[in-house]
């Protein structure tokens, strides 16, 4: 069910979903709500989904708003990721400046909140979420006082 439900979201308008939304449309098929919040969940822990509010999932990729890839973090500090999947309207990486690069590590699998996208298709975002495969760790990188402009 995992990947039926995230296919059903990411054909939704914007590719986002309420909670009350899904329940509306999936218990004709005889899903629960505990199953329904339950594969949510683990969407949510993989990165392919992102709950933006209570109840409020986005799928990645699904639209320019966020992205999944890996992270290159350069030695100056700054980094790019590699999006897993070509988003309509971006050109190459996705930049990310040198105070959001720090919360996370060179190689992490990351979703990334895109802010800017440039008239030539290049872009800035703020990663969100990581997951460090080398050491099994998982953390949520978002910060509602951090903006993609760096002014707090």
């Amino acid at each position: 069910m995992p990947y039926a439900l995230l296919d059903h979201i990411r054909k939704l308008p914007h590719g986002r979903a309420t909670l009350k939304q899904l329940m509306r449309e999936l218990s004709r098929t005889g899903v629960t709500r505990n199953e329904l919040e339950s594969e949510l969940e683990k969407l949510a822990a993989r990165g392919e989904v992102v709950e933006t509010r209570s109840g409020q999932y986005v799928a990645v990729g699904a639209n320019r708003e966020y992205a999944s890839g890996t992270l290159n973090v350069h030695r100056d500090g700054y980094a790019f990721v590699t999006p897993k999947t070509a988003i309509a309207g971006l050109r190459g990486d996705i930049y990310i400046p040198k105070d959001a690069a720090e919360r996370a590590m060179h190689g992490d699998r990351v979703v990334v909140r895109i802010g800017r996208i440039e008239a030539d298709g290049r872009a800035h975002g703020i990663p969100l979420w990581s997951a460090n495969s080398a050491y099994g760790v998982q953390a949520c990188l978002l910060s509602r006082t951090t903006s993609v402009s760096g002014n707090g």
